[in-house]
C-alpha cells in the first residue's frame, strides 16, 4: 500500500498578530489620552467659567451652583472684547483671504507650467517650512522699521500674508491633478491664462482652497506673538493677544472666573471652526496628495 506523504508548509501568520496589534493600540492609547487631555481642560475652563470667585477658590472641580451668564458681560463690557474681536475678525478675514489667493496663484503657475526654474522656486518655498518662525522675529522688526509700518496694523498684516509655503504645497497636488483637457479646450474656446485659472481650474481645487482656507483661519485667530510684537496700540489688538493683558488686569482684580470667560471666548471660534470643517479638511489633505501622484 503506498503512502502519501505531505507537505508540511509552515501556518501563515495571522494578520491580526499580537505584533501588529499592539502597535497600533498603543498609538491609539496615546491619542485617546492627548484628547482626552485637551477635552478636560476645556470643559473645565467652560464650566469653571460660570462660577463665581468664592465658588471657584472652595472647590475648583464642583459644577456652578448656579450658572453666572453675567461673567461674560462683564468681560464684554469692561474688558472691551467686542472691539478685540472686530480685530480679530478684520485680521483674519485680510490675512486669510490675501494668503489663499496668492498661494493658489503661485502653486497653479508651478504646478500646470514647465520653466526651468520652476523646482528651484519650489524648493526655496518649502525650504521656509523648516526655518522656525522665531528666527525671522527680528529682520522682520528691522524690516518693518526701515518702512516706517512698526507699531502699526500693516506691519502684522503684511508679514502674516507672507506664510504661503504650506498652502502652497497642499494647493500643487490639486492642481497637478486637474485634467489638462478641460484647460486645452478653454484656450480653443479662445479664453486667456487668467480666465482659465480663475473660472475653471480654481473652482475645481475647491477642496484644497478650504482645506487652507481652515488651516490658515485658526493659526491667524489664535496668533499672540506677531501682533504683541509689531503692534503697539492696544486698541488694535486682536483677541489672543487682548487676552493676555486681560489676565493680567484681572489678576489684581482678583476676577479668576472673568478672565476663564475671557479665554473661552477666543477658544470658541476656532474650535467651531475646526468641529465644522475637519472633515473636509482631513479629505482635502489626502486628496490633494492622491492627486499629486
Amino acid at each position: 500500500m503506498a503512502t502519501i506523504e505531505t507537505e508540511s508548509r509552515p501556518v501563515s501568520g495571522n494578520k491580526f498578530s499580537l505584533g501588529r496589534i499592539l502597535p497600533i493600540s498603543g498609538t491609539y492609547l496615546v491619542l485617546l489620552v492627548l484628547a482626552s487631555l485637551y477635552v478636560f481642560v476645556f470643559v473645565w475652563t467652560l464650566y469653571s467659567s460660570l462660577k463665581t470667585n468664592p465658588e471657584l477658590f472652595a472647590n475648583v472641580w464642583s459644577l456652578p451652583s448656579v450658572p453666572q451668564w453675567k461673567n461674560y458681560r462683564v468681560v464684554m463690557t469692561t474688558g472691551n472684547m467686542l472691539q478685540y474681536f472686530y480685530n480679530s475678525l478684520k485680521y483674519t478675514v485680510i490675512i486669510v483671504g490675501a494668503r489663499v489667493i496668492l498661494s493658489a496663484m503661485a502653486a497653479y503657475v508651478l504646478a500646470r507650467f514647465e520653466f526651468r526654474l520652476a523646482t528651484p522656486i519650489l524648493y526655496y518655498f518649502l525650504s521656509a517650512l523648516m526655518v522656525p518662525s522665531m528666527l525671522t522675529t527680528v529682520p522682520c522688526f528691522i524690516l518693518m522699521k526701515n518702512l516706517g509700518l512698526l507699531g502699526t496694523q500693516w506691519a502684522y498684516i503684511i508679514l502674516a500674508i507672507t506664510g504661503l509655503p504650506f498652502n502652497i504645497f497642499v494647493l500643487i497636488g490639486f492642481f497637478k491633478g486637474l485634467p489638462q483637457e478641460l484647460a486645452d479646450a478653454a484656450y480653443i474656446d479662445g479664453c486667456g491664462e487668467f480666465t482659465v485659472f480663475w473660472r475653471i481650474m480654481l473652482p475645481m481645487a475647491r477642496p484644497g482652497l478650504l482645506t487652507v482656507a481652515v488651516i490658515s483661519i485658526i493659526g491667524v485667530w489664535n496668533d499672540f506673538m506677531g501682533p504683541l510684537i509689531f503692534i503697539r496700540s492696544k486698541a488694535h489688538y486682536p483677541l489672543a493677544t487682548a487676552v493676555y493683558f486681560l489676565k493680567i488686569t484681572m489678576q489684581y482684580n482678583a476676577d479668576w472666573v472673568a478672565m476663564l470667560a475671557s479665554v473661552v471666548i477666543l477658544m470658541v471660534p476656532a474650535l467651531t471652526m475646526f468641529v465644522m470643517f475637519q472633515d473636509q479638511v482631513m479629505k482635502g489633505l489626502n486628496l490633494g496628495e492622491a492627486l499629486k501622484h
